[in-house]
């Protein structure tokens, strides 16, 4: 998230004058750090949990399974922090790609992206949101589709819009969101341990 810039210098090649474009850095350490951490910070840690309960009724069996996810991810972190101190150019899974395996899968992996993965997240997290948004507003029966799905798209829209208008504003509220969400997590791991500490193991 980064503004581009057109600089008036000059770059000379052999008798050629290219113009240069570089790209003018707005974020610190800190929005650097929570975009990060708001980016791993996924909505489905606020979800998941009672999909996985609900199938396993197992106590035991949700811990081992999160446990199992928890290091198949830290397995492809790994990978992810090789492939960074091996090739030293930004452009994340596009690089990794272009630089295995040649212009075509890059595309096909940067087309995925845009077009595919990048948006079911998008209305994935969105959804999510609006679930938890309206159910104060709905607390005693079903949360109406049309409702949540409107509510979703306020939010995709907003969102567009702010990422759009300013970096900066852009970085302050990912930052928020970023602390809300930790702090959500702080929470609830203090909660549980108190209910274990009187204990209520039940679910």
């Amino acid at each position: 998230m980064m503004e581009e810039v057109h600089e008036l210098d000059k770059m000379t090649n052999g008798h050629e004058h290219i113009p240069i474009v570089q790209l003018k850095k707005t974020i610190g350490l800190a929005s650097s750090v929570t975009l990060i951490v708001g980016s791993m910070i996924g909505s489905g840690i606020f979800v998941s949990p009672t999909g996985i309960m609900e199938n396993v009724r197992s106590i035991g069996a949700s811990l081992i399974i999160w446990v199992a996810c928890g290091l198949f991810s830290m397995l492809g972190a790994y990978c992810y922090a090789e492939l960074g101190t091996m090739i030293h150019r930004s452009g994340g899974d596009y690089i990794y790609v272009y630089e295995a395996f040649g212009p075509f899968l890059g595309f096909l992996r940067l087309w995925s992206e845009v077009v595919v993965a990048r948006p079911a997240s998008v209305a994935i997290m969105s959804i999510t949101f609006a679930k938890y948004i309206a159910q104060p507003i709905f607390p005693d029966c079903d949360q109406p589709e049309i409702a949540i799905r409107l509510l979703a798209a306020v939010c995709i829209v907003l969102l567009s819009f702010i990422n759009a208008y300013s970096v900066r504003l852009s970085t302050f509220v990912q930052d928020i969101f970023t602390y809300a969400k930790v702090a959500a997590l702080v929470m609830i791991i203090i909660t549980g341990f108190v209910q274990i500490g009187f204990g209520k193991v039940d679910g």
